[in-house]
């Protein structure tokens, strides 16, 4: 019976429309909720079920919002609200965690309408969502650059890196890097490759080049600075050059450590 009824409860509490159109929508009158809630001469068990059902909303409203400030910019809070709607019908919260609850809004907002007129919001989503990842993620311990003056040159080139945990490669069709800070304008559409790393309270964005990026890929925690060198396509030297102009930002951005 206290199943029957928390399911009940839950089930009017969580419904998008409220509970008075809900129990119209099944064929209920509103005596169906005195079981659960009693109503008064202030408030009818109806209206106080509701209160419950405003609290639900407006709580996941909130949280969705900071999670997604950028596309809450991109369309506006009115059609944030709307989509906030449509998403917990489609994808109730399943995880006892709040932080939880828009983990599936970046591939739910790739079907929705919004993307058919902004359809770069799904990209912007996914990167905000690895921002909330990645800022509760794994840490890892950063090569400092002061550790890296200190080694001879044989040393250096003996260097066994990897990237440390807390990253990410996003990529997309569209120019975000370039409108992170005015998500209301539309992106370019372009090929981007982001990194997105928290390599200590902050987590950080970047786009990546090819050249960068082929190198960083290589960065296994197995392989040498030297022995990549001589796997990478073109001349040792040239792929020397181009690592170690490289290797001098990796290690100001606390992007790598050292493996073993």
């Amino acid at each position: 019976m206290l199943n029957e009824l928390q399911a009940r409860f839950y089930q009017l509490v969580t419904a998008p429309e409220g509970v008075a159109r809900t129990l119209a929508a099944r064929g209920e009158s509103a005596s169906a909720v005195l079981a659960l809630v009693r109503g008064d001469g202030t408030l009818s068990a109806v209206e106080r079920l509701d209160i419950y059902a405003n609290m639900y909303f407006f709580r996941l409203l909130d949280v969705l919002r900071d999670d997604y400030a950028k596309v809450a910019a991109a369309v506006g809070q009115s059609a944030f609200h709307d989509l906030v709607t449509d998403y917990l019908v489609a994808c109730p919260p399943s995880h006892p965690s709040i932080a939880q609850a828009g983990a599936r809004l970046p591939g739910f907002l790739a079907g929705h309408p919004l993307s058919r007129e902004r359809p770069w919001l799904a990209a912007l989503a996914a990167l905000e969502r690895t921002h909330t990842d990645l800022f509760d993620g794994p840490d890892g311990t950063p090569l400092a650059m002061d550790q890296l003056r200190t080694l001879a040159p044989e040393a250096l080139m003996a260097l066994v890196l990897r990237p440390i945990p807390c990253h990410r490669l996003l990529a997309h069709d569209f120019g975000l890097a370039e409108v992170w800070e005015r998500p209301e304008q539309a992106p370019a559409q372009a090929s981007e490759t982001l990194l997105v790393w928290r390599p200590d309270v902050e987590v950080y964005h970047r786009p990546l080049e090819e050249e960068e990026r082929a190198l960083f890929a290589r960065l296994d925690g197995k392989t040498s600075l030297q022995a990549l060198c001589e796997a990478m396509p073109g001349a040792v030297d040239e792929v020397a050059r181009s690592l170690f102009n490289v290797l001098g930002r990796w290690v100001n951005d606390g992007l790598v450590e050292r493996a073993g």
